[in-house]
């Protein structure tokens, strides 16, 4: 499985109370260096959003209720990417192919829709 679907179903089961923050966090943290070294992406923001609110609620400046909003917050103003490593620069004045859009929901009972882009 992509490195951002782990990430995706990760959050998706946090906020819907499926697994723990602690176990949340023992995902995250050993894949946050791969997420983050990702070409410039939705899910790398908000693998950096989710850690920075996890600092937050670790220093007592959020708690969990407010981290869970936070999430919430950010997925569903935002398109749900697979990003891949990229092992090539491309060049200026290239075109990417077009990405593929899919609709519908993956959060179960937490009600937030998404729009998939597959690159």
């Amino acid at each position: 499985m992509n490195i951002t679907s782990e990430l995706y179903e990760k959050v998706i089961e946090y906020v819907n109370d499926e697994i723990s923050v602690t176990q949340f966090e023992d995902w995250l943290l050993p894949n946050l260096g791969q997420i983050l070294a990702l070409p410039d992406c939705p899910p790398r923001d908000l693998a950096a959003d989710i850690q920075l609110g996890l600092a937050e609620m670790s220093n007592g400046d959020r708690s969990e209720a407010e981290l869970k909003d936070l999430i919430r917050e950010l997925i569903e103003h935002s398109d749900i990417v697979i990003c891949e490593p990229t092992p090539y620069s491309v060049s200026a004045g290239t075109t990417n192919p077009s990405p593929v859009i899919a609709d519908g929901s993956i959060f179960g009972d937490a009600g937030i829709s998404y729009e998939a882009v597959i690159i």
